[in-house]
């Protein structure tokens, strides 16, 4: 199955596909195939293949992995530098709805719960229904 996924990833032609790859993945529980993979992919010598990489990561959950490579600099020049802008807005507005959720789970008053929550649902995507949920804050009773 790995091989197919490995296939279904290379042949990915826009970030949505890669998205659709990456989200098909958790949610089967192969978040390890992906750090996997982005790995394999980042240690090739094809410009392409680190971008696919990087994307792969961006459309991921948080890891420390993730956070490594993710948080490097690189020049917003050529496809590398686009591709790693690419992958840390991705990634970064899943770390912003965790975010935004724990601060709607610690809101004292109904203001404070709405602004969160117009935040949190501005950039929330499926990746939530995958967090951890040992993470999260405990919810109020």
């Amino acid at each position: 199955m790995d091989a197919i996924r490995t296939q279904r990833l290379d042949a990915a032609k826009t970030d949505h596909q890669i998205a659709q790859e990456v989200i098909a993945a958790l949610q089967s529980g192969k978040s390890a195939f992906l750090e996997a993979y982005a790995r394999s992919k980042l240690q090739s010598p094809v410009p392409a293949d680190n971008a696919r990489g990087m994307m792969v990561l961006g459309f991921g959950l948080q890891t420390p992995f993730a956070d490594e490579i993710l948080s490097r600099t690189a020049s917003e020049e050529g496809l590398l530098g686009k591709a790693l802008k690419a992958a840390k807005y991705a990634y970064e507005r899943n770390v912003w709805a965790k975010d935004w959720y724990d601060e709607m789970t610690e809101a004292t008053s109904p203001e404070e719960f709405w602004r969160a929550s117009v935040l949190f649902l501005k950039i929330v995507d499926s990746r939530c229904d995958m967090w951890d949920r040992s993470e999260l804050p405990p919810t109020a009773s």
